[in-house]
């Protein structure tokens, strides 16, 4: 699931911008950035194969400085565990 949240400095309300179930045990994610700054999120199962996941979107300056990526797990709702995922390597 890829998340938004476009007044994060007023505690504004996060909204999903794509989202995709897998069953895989890995997964390759990507964002692009051209240079005018428009960002696009992708996912693929095997490396070769991207997916987009969500709309372009254009980075703009706000409360912090720089681009900031957040990557987490979450356990279905009503799940009775928590839920976990396991990051072997990041290249940026």
């Amino acid at each position: 699931m890829r998340v938004n949240c476009l007044d994060a400095a007023k505690n504004g309300a996060e909204l999903e911008a794509g989202g995709v179930e897998l069953k895989a045990t890995a997964v390759y994610l990507r964002v692009s950035v051209a240079d005018d700054a428009v960002c696009q999120f992708s996912y693929s199962l095997d490396g070769k194969r991207f997916e987009l996941l969500g709309d372009k979107f254009k980075a703009q300056p706000g409360m912090w400085i720089g681009a900031k990526v957040g990557l987490f797990s979450l356990a279905p709702h009503g799940a009775e565990t928590h839920g976990y995922a396991d990051y072997e390597w990041f290249r940026f």
